[in-house]
């Protein structure tokens, strides 16, 4: 099976870090952890059939899509032909549009 690479910047990261650490609630941050190790994992295998379509960048060939997973939403990218994703946000759905 090919495995994607996937690309994200410090900043995304350190937002999630800073989002996970904010739960309060241990219950609500282990299903925070869980769908985002979940959403991670099948961007890793699955990203073209994960979630939904929202369009096509043209100019960078790159193919835009959005998935849930528990309280989180990822927004992201594929490129196929260099079997690469690109992570544009993974935060919690309310956050999506702001």
């Amino acid at each position: 099976m090919t495995r994607y690479r996937i690309s994200n910047s410090a900043k995304i990261a350190s937002e999630f870090a800073r989002y996970a650490r904010g739960i309060d609630d241990p219950d609500e941050r282990r299903l925070a952890l869980i769908s985002a190790k979940w959403l991670l994992s099948e961007l890793e295998r699955t990203p073209l059939e994960m979630g939904e379509s929202r369009g096509l960048y043209r100019h960078a060939g790159m193919l835009a899509r959005i998935a849930f997973a528990g309280p989180l939403v990822v927004e992201f990218a594929v490129r196929e032909d260099a079997k690469t994703v690109f992570i544009k946000r993974l935060g919690p759905k309310k956050a999506v549009g702001s």
